[in-house]
């Protein structure tokens, strides 16, 4: 859970308290996101300052010191979440209206393209991941270590919702409209 000043990991069974980091700001919009190919948790404050923090997710008690593996300001969003896909993680950042895509074991930074300011978070099907901005542009990205772009469509209207995804049909919601791009539902 990322919270007020605080990361913290809980028992699901019980509520009990199992790991915290503290901070990495006063803040946090974005969800939390997990690389099982990494192992690790990506998290990210959002107010005052935005930073991204992978943590080990196998500490107990206060592990700021222990089980931080890598973090960085650069790249962080505001209020959209990161992605994991595959050994990827990828983020909208505020600050230079780009996606980034991170090594997710390392941080390394594997690219960086201008898309735009986000709202929407990210979501992801079929190994392809959908970043929708404000704008209404929807970039169709194929998650990998090279930038790899397979499709970008407009709307023509400002959109600030997380695409849905299901029975393959992708539902947006912009303004003023609800969007059902796919195939009918059998």
């Amino acid at each position: 859970v990322a919270g007020n000043k605080a990361v913290t990991s809980l028992d699901p069974g019980t509520g009990k308290q199992l790991w915290v980091v503290d901070g990495p700001s006063e803040d946090c919009v974005a969800t939390p996101t997990f690389s099982e190919q990494a192992g690790l948790v990506l998290s990210c404050s959002s107010w005052p300052d935005r930073i991204l923090l992978a943590i080990q997710p196998d500490g107990q008690g206060n592990v700021t010191r222990s089980k931080v593996v890598w973090r960085t300001p650069t790249g962080a969003p505001y209020v959209p979440s990161p992605i994991s896909v595959g050994n990827w993680f990828l983020t909208s950042s505020y600050a230079d209206k780009a996606v980034y895509c991170y090594e997710a074991a390392t941080g390394k930074i594997l690219w960086k393209e201008p898309m735009g300011l986000h709202h929407a978070s990210p979501v992801t099907a079929n190994g392809l991941v959908y970043f929708l901005n404000d704008e209404g542009v929807m970039n169709v990205l194929k998650a990998g270590s090279q930038f790899e772009r397979v499709a970008r469509n407009e709307l023509g209207e400002k959109t600030y919702a997380s695409p849905a995804i299901s029975g393959g049909q992708i539902f947006l919601r912009s303004f003023e409209q609800l969007y059902c791009i796919g195939r009918p539902a059998s």
